[in-house]
């Protein structure tokens, strides 16, 4: 598209558009808090209004703890708006010069302020409104740190603010990189310790953005009322998931719409350059979309050739071949033995060496390990209140032991898996001994070692056995074919225990279940294990394929936090920069900024 046909559509359309739209030229925030906590907010909103609307407004929600207070409003002649109980349906002209406070229920809260009635032959006014509210325990005391993570400005606000500056300063007290952090989330722009305090800004605030700030001080600086036994860290570790502050966003990068607007604007008289520069920017990221797109799928494409110019989809197509070949070669389609001598451990990196996937899924084989502590009761399914609890049992270490009762040799790697996923279990429970997702979540993310060690499951075995391979191929036919063959053999209850195992690992333990029942139902009389999934009202199957899945999820995502902070620092180290552990100001980050308190969408006038 050439630019002259941008032209002509932008000379044709934003007369049109921009006519009666109001404008929000500057949004201030001054956050001010005080020893106890509490912050004195100041907003001040320089705009154009029109005849849109009869009200402003300020959304709060999620407060967590923090209370609101202090509610005013003044304008750019010095008057003070009158605090009444409001009513959104009210008419302009009963709103001028008024404000008040909406309760939604569930500490959410609507701060509003009527407009300006306009006089006989205006379409436009400019004011410049200033907004008051006090934040009763914005910063709160934590073990290490005083701090907060709170949304000030929310996603789609009306209008767009041309500028957004914010700064927080503490009372009597200067901050800087020696004693403070400081990040910012939620719009591309900038952050810096700046005159004893933290500012973020930005003169690119788009229908997306928001502004988040989450600031921390050293201990005893101030003194908050409200105390939290956990660790600041807790809350930036969550704020800074998905975040990144490389600063590749630079408003310089549409200058060329920039331009436009400011001519079309000169042109045309239209003082709202936001609007003219929204339809213009619009039309350039139309064309950039496509530009985009066409790039993402030359970078897909070239990602599958070098996939298949590595040739392991041919060597995996090719040990598909041969394992199928050996099952078909074979005296029976079937095998009642399990494979690998009953490794785990070896029949799951055998069949990672079958997938297409460069990280195998490893809820299943989790799931048959997990399967086997609860056999031997290191792990126990109660039901208290109506609700399924998995408690910790006590520990079998096999490691000096490996022989079983029959004179079988349990494998090494086998052994070790259980122990340490019996040990991150006991630990991660507690004192209460009680399983949680949340708890284990957290004991693995400080703990990437052992998150490792279950990530080993993604191994791929090399060599590959194919005669144990097709053997544990047949052993799958069998289980699945399980009602359909006349001759099984003597009912061994440790054979079909580990039978279950083996079906979990290989994701058929539903089914192999029901048959069980319908063949053998005499089977759930003599294993002891089988007898607590017959007496669970719960599905048995359903809540190890959880357990497993929430271990899973867990042990990836310590994996990639601890990635993260081996290139970065902890919270009171560094002072500069724009590392995501910094917090010494630089970008922003759009992304991230998770855990926060306060704001909601929407916002100013309606």
């Amino acid at each position: 598209m050439s630019r002259r046909f941008v032209i002509i559509l932008l000379w044709i359309l934003l007369p049109l558009w921009a006519a009666g739209q109001p404008y929000l030229k500057n949004l201030e925030i001054m956050v001010n808090v005080r020893n106890n906590g509490d912050a004195v907010v100041t907003q001040t909103r320089t705009m154009t209004i029109t005849s849109k609307g009869t009200e402003c407004y300020i959304p709060m929600e999620g407060l967590r703890g923090i209370t609101l207070s202090g509610f005013k409003v003044s304008d750019e002649t010095g008057k003070d708006y009158t605090l009444v109980g409001w009513d959104v349906s009210a008419t302009r002209r009963q709103k001028e010069g008024r404000c008040g406070i909406i309760s939604k229920g569930e500490g959410a809260y609507e701060l509003c302020w009527g407009l300006d009635e306009l006089k006989d032959g205006e379409t436009e006014k400019d004011k410049i409104y200033t907004i008051s509210y006090t934040l009763g325990s914005l910063m709160k005391s934590y073990n290490e740190a005083e701090g907060f993570n709170h949304l000030f400005v929310g996603a789609g606000i009306y209008p767009l603010p041309d500028k957004v500056k914010l700064r927080v300063s503490i009372d009597s007290v200067q901050i800087d990189t020696s004693n403070a952090r400081g990040w910012a989330f939620g719009y591309y722009g900038s952050t810096a310790f700046k005159d004893g305090g933290f500012e973020a800004w930005t003169d690119d605030f788009n229908s997306g953005s928001r502004m988040i700030v989450m600031l921390a001080l050293k201990k005893d600086i101030i003194h908050p009322a409200d105390t939290l036994d956990q660790d600041f860290q807790t809350v930036v570790d969550r704020a800074l998931e998905g975040a990144n502050f490389g600063g590749e966003y630079s408003g310089d990068n549409y200058v060329f719409t920039d331009d436009w607007a400011k001519w079309i604007c000169g042109k045309f008289g239209i003082k709202n350059a936001r609007v003219v520069d929204n339809v213009s920017t619009g039309i350039c990221f139309a064309l950039t979309g496509v530009f985009i797109f066409f790039l993402a799928f030359l970078k897909t494409l070239l990602t599958y050739l070098a996939y298949f110019i590595s040739l392991k989809p041919l060597r995996i197509l090719i040990r598909r071949k041969k394992v199928r070949s050996k099952i078909k070669k074979g005296l029976s389609p079937w095998q009642r033995e399990l494979p690998f001598n009953g490794s785990l451990f070896a029949a799951n990196k055998s069949l990672n060496s079958l997938s297409y996937k460069e990280n195998p899924d490893i809820n299943d084989v989790l799931g048959a390990f997990i399967l086997r502590l609860f056999q031997r009761g290191e792990l126990l399914l109660t039901v208290e209140d109506g609700k399924q609890t998995i408690k910790i049992g006590e520990h079998t270490d096999q490691t000096d032991n490996p022989e079983d009762s029959e004179g079988n040799i349990k494998s090494p790697s086998d052994i070790k898996m259980e122990n340490t996923l019996y040990y991150i279990f006991k630990s991660a429970a507690g004192k209460d001994g009680v399983l949680q997702e949340n708890e284990l979540k957290r004991w693995l993310k400080n703990k990437s070692s052992y998150a490792d060690k279950l990530l080993e499951l993604r191994k791929t075995a090399s060599p590959v056995n194919n005669d144990e391979l097709a053997g544990l191929m047949r052993l799958k036919k069998f289980l699945q074919d399980f009602t359909l063959i006349d001759e099984r053999g003597v009912m061994e209850v440790k054979l079909w225990d580990e039978y279950l195992v083996f079906a979990t690992l290989l994701g058929i333990a539903d089914q192999v279940m029901k048959d069980f029942r319908k063949v053998c139902p005499e089977y759930f009389a003599m294993s002891k294990f089988a007898q607590t999934m017959e007496t669970s009202s719960f599905d048995f199957s359903s809540t190890v394929g959880y357990i497993a899945h929430y271990t899973s999820n867990a042990a990836v995502y310590s994996s990639l936090m601890h990635e993260r902070a081996a290139t970065s620092t902890s919270l009171w180290s560094g002072g500069s920069g724009h590392s995501s552990y910094s917090g010494g100001g630089g970008h922003s980050s759009y992304s991230g900024g998770g855990g926060y308190s306060g704001g909601g969408g929407g916002g100013g006038i309606r």
